[in-house]
């Protein structure tokens, strides 16, 4: 095998944001032609100004016909505006049906970058979205939250499964976010994904506190979008559950984020904004877990944790254990003609006493493990229907014991919302990040997207 006729040529130069289509051919001897030879693969390879080698591309394949003897290939890349200047370099690897492989030399490719991002619209499609959040009565932030969150589970994808129960309720987003990403979406700029990610960005960041908030900067775009024209459907993801155990809990996010004890304990905090409705996942909350399920803040950790959140903070156990109490009480859903079949009877903590106020702040086993143990007597949890029988301010023999593995970043958030509105903002931009390579570098090198937008 030979490689003849490449194009480009070497050190042509090319100006991003642009498309530049690859060319080569691949000659065969006659000996391998009268043989039965093909050419079976052509892949080509990038490698940016900084060294970094992008995945081999397969690119199309003509055979010869006649008496020729040369497989004609090519591949189109698509250069954004944030590829990095400077002289990149390409090469290509033929397979022929002997398994023979052969790689060509380095050629060089020069590329100057406009510097600009004004083809991906960032701040068109952040008013958008901004729009539709205070046109709602920002109804739409804890449910933007919650598509960005369920839709990075197993890498962001712009897609989510409605037929899987887990996500009941996110078609309410998703389409109030349609007339954005038609507006907006575009080959080789934003993807669907993106705009789902950025109005998560944008409703966590709304939801603050006023005067006390951090910033959610949107920095790369690109992410990868599944084949669903509308965003409904694509691959079925593992979704956390709401009968986690401490240490179920701590491994679900260990293995899908990489995150840590505290910063599980932080994404937990999302559950300070939004309602569960038992329609959707088979909870009644139409109050949320707190009291003031509007405003993003360290109010969720105040109810699981005892000591004034305004006050100076204790390590005394004593004060931190007499926290609100909470009740377990069991939700009929399999009765229930306006419940999704699928959902099973559910067991929930209700705050105060049984019998107390209608519609309570409620929390889910999952919640109350960040708080309580109760897997170490296997007597306080059954793992087949979510039933803790341990109290939540009893003392032993009765009581759950304290979550020794997650309590003092309970500690630490309840009586520091900065820290908490913090570290939510890192932990949640890593799963609105998830699937992206080289964000932990902040690399820019995009071969191909997802791209970092330049400053």
């Amino acid at each position: 095998m030979k490689f003849k006729r490449r194009r480009p040529q070497r050190d042509d130069t090319l100006q991003a944001p642009d498309d530049e289509t690859f060319r080569v051919n691949v000659r065969l001897s006659r000996k391998e032609i009268n043989s039965g030879i093909v050419v079976t693969s052509i892949e080509y390879q990038l490698k940016d100004p900084s060294g970094t080698l992008g995945d081999w591309q397969s690119g199309s394949i003509q055979a010869p016909q006649g008496t020729r003897r040369n497989f004609r290939s090519s591949l189109t890349v698509s250069f954004p505006s944030s590829s990095a200047a400077g002289q990149w370099q390409w090469r290509v690897k033929a397979t022929d049906s002997n398994t023979t492989v052969k790689t060509s030399a380095w050629y060089a490719l020069n590329v100057e970058s406009s510097g600009n991002n004004n083809t991906i619209p960032i701040e068109e499609a952040t008013n958008a979205i901004m729009v539709l959040i205070q046109a709602n009565n920002n109804r739409l932030r804890p449910k933007f939250v919650r598509l960005g969150f369920h839709d990075c589970l197993g890498g962001c994808d712009g897609c989510i499964d409605l037929t899987n129960p887990d996500n009941n309720g996110l078609e309410e987003p998703i389409d109030a976010l349609a007339e954005v990403v038609t507006a907006y979406a575009r080959e080789g700029g934003l993807t669907r994904a993106d705009i789902w990610a950025m109005a998560a960005m944008l409703a966590a960041e709304d939801a603050q506190p006023r005067n006390r908030g951090v910033s959610y900067d949107f920095e790369w775009y690109g992410r990868a979008t599944c084949s669903a024209i509308d965003g409904k459907g694509g691959p079925d993801r593992l979704m956390p559950s709401p009968d986690f155990t401490t240490s179920g809990l701590l491994h679900f996010f260990s293995s899908e984020f990489g995150f840590s004890a505290r910063e599980t304990v932080a994404i937990m905090g999302a559950h300070s904004i939004g309602t569960l409705t038992q329609e959707n996942s088979g909870f009644h909350g139409p109050n949320g877990w707190t009291n003031n399920n509007n405003i993003l803040n360290n109010r969720y950790y105040s109810e699981l944790i005892g000591g004034d959140r305004n006050g100076e903070p204790t390590t005394d156990l004593t004060v931190l254990l007499n926290a609100p109490n909470w009740n377990v009480v069991e939700i009929d859903n399999v009765n229930n003609p306006n419940v999704d079949p699928a959902i099973p009877n559910r067991f929930q903590w209700n705050k105060g006493p049984n019998g107390g106020p209608a519609d309570p702040p409620i929390m889910t086993n999952s919640d109350m493990a960040l708080a309580r143990d109760f897997e170490s007597n296997p007597n306080h949890f059954n793992y087949q229907t979510g039933q803790v029988t341990c109290r939540f301010r009893s003392q032993a023999p009765n009581g759950c014991p304290h979550a020794t593995a997650t309590w003092d970043h309970m500690v630490e958030f309840k009586f520091d919302d900065a820290s908490f509105l913090s570290t939510f903002r890192d932990v949640f931009m890593k799963v609105l990040h998830h699937g992206i390579a080289g964000v932990e570098d902040n690399v820019n090198s995009c071969v191909n997207p997802p791209c970092l937008i330049p400053s």
